[in-house]
């Protein structure tokens, strides 16, 4: 993450350096390595130039010699996803409908419903944690999909549902949210 916001940042350094500091509270130091943030983190001419991004370096450091003893932050505190993972079509050979999750906090994975086709090329997206869109696709022998059809995991018993159509047919696609709006 640290690197990737140093590149944005220098791509533009002149209008972005000034919200340097802001990226960096995010960047969670405290949970890389003593050598990564002393090569890496020290060494760069952004930070260096930053008086509050090099208090975010000496924060880590003394986080991760347990000189230090922060409240816990966005900086300190891991990422422990409380939401399942999807899988679509699985390992099968040839196409599959099925849809499978994996849930972190039981370490198990479950079947949910079958889409309504056997189809690849498609993509899932997800919406307000609850709504999952499988959006296009394609099935052997047949044009590229401009459906998209939905799943509530909410409901009881979930199941997929057919909703708009995409305007026109789209296979390979990627697909995503912004303000709760699909992008494809």
């Amino acid at each position: 993450v640290f690197e990737s916001v140093i590149t944005w940042v220098k791509h533009d350094s002149k209008s972005r350096e000034c919200i340097l500091p802001r990226l960096m509270e995010h960047v969670r130091l405290a949970l890389t390595s003593n050598d990564y943030i002393k090569k890496k983190v020290a060494k760069d001419t952004l930070i260096k130039n930053c008086l509050e991004c090099k208090r975010y370096v000496f924060e880590a450091l003394k986080t991760l010699k347990g000189e230090e003893l922060i409240p816990q932050s966005i900086r300190n505190r891991p990422r422990h996803g409380d939401k399942v993972i999807l899988v679509v079509g699985g390992i099968q050979t040839g196409l599959s409908k099925t849809l499978e999750y994996f849930d972190p906090m039981t370490e198990k994975w479950h079947f949910g419903p079958e889409l309504f086709t056997n189809h690849r090329r498609h993509s899932l997206v997800v919406i307000k944690d609850n709504l999952v869109f499988d959006v296009g696709g394609y099935e052997i022998g047949l044009s590229p999909f401009r459906c998209v059809h939905m799943l509530d995991i909410t409901e009881n018993p979930p199941h997929w549902q057919l909703t708009d159509d995409l305007l026109v047919e789209r296979q390979f696609l990627g697909v995503g949210v912004i303000n709760d709006n699909i992008y494809a």
